[in-house]
């Protein structure tokens, strides 16, 4: 998946990951495809049945969806929803 660095491992950086009450942490990726409403309906179905999986918040104009997990986010299981609901994660913002 093209959200790999070249050797395999994920991009960390400023601001991918934030982490707030109670473990909970909120990721931001990028997420190409989504053009209206359905498609973020599409996508917060998706990725909020995962059980990790807190909250999601879509913002289909941008192409970021922002994920919310008890935990460290498993951005292989976010991919494959995505993937799922008919999208592609293209990354961690």
């Amino acid at each position: 998946m093209s959200w790999f660095t070249s050797d395999g491992s994920r991009p960390t950086g400023p601001g991918t990951t934030t982490t707030g009450a109670a473990g909970r942490t909120a990721t931001v990726y990028r997420v190409s495809g989504m053009t209206c409403g359905h498609c973020g309906t599409a996508v917060t179905k998706s990725v909020g049945a995962l059980e990790v999986v807190v909250s999601v918040d879509v913002d289909v104009a941008a192409g970021l969806v922002t994920v919310t997990a008890g935990g460290l986010p498993d951005d292989t299981a976010i991919a494959a929803a995505v993937d799922d609901a008919g999208y592609e994660l293209t990354g961690r913002v």
